[in-house]
């Protein structure tokens, strides 16, 4: 259940200042890890919405790999500040 994991991205979200840029994938090697899951629950979440065109699915799954999906960007951005290592910025 997708709301299951709302307090852990709270919580996580309390330890971390609001994103005023773009973050990328990277970081210390345990975020970068952390980025490449998050994309892997991207595109179960792409491949349900796919899905969905041609079968019936119940829409809270979507919901829960959404949600997945911000879980494991939240804890990303924790362990980097965790681990004293800056987000990578994205920068034109």
């Amino acid at each position: 259940m997708a709301s299951a994991l709302e307090p852990i991205i709270d919580g996580f979200e309390s330890e971390l200042e609001p994103i005023t840029f773009f973050i990328l994938p990277g970081g210390s090697i345990e975020a970068s890890l952390l980025h490449h899951a998050r994309g892997v629950a991207r595109r179960a979440e792409t491949a349900i919405v796919s899905l969905s065109k041609n079968q019936i699915i119940n829409p809270a799954i979507l919901v829960y790999l959404n949600r997945l999906s911000d879980l494991i960007f939240v804890a990303a951005r924790v362990t980097n500040k965790r681990l004293d290592v800056a987000d990578v910025a994205w920068r034109k």
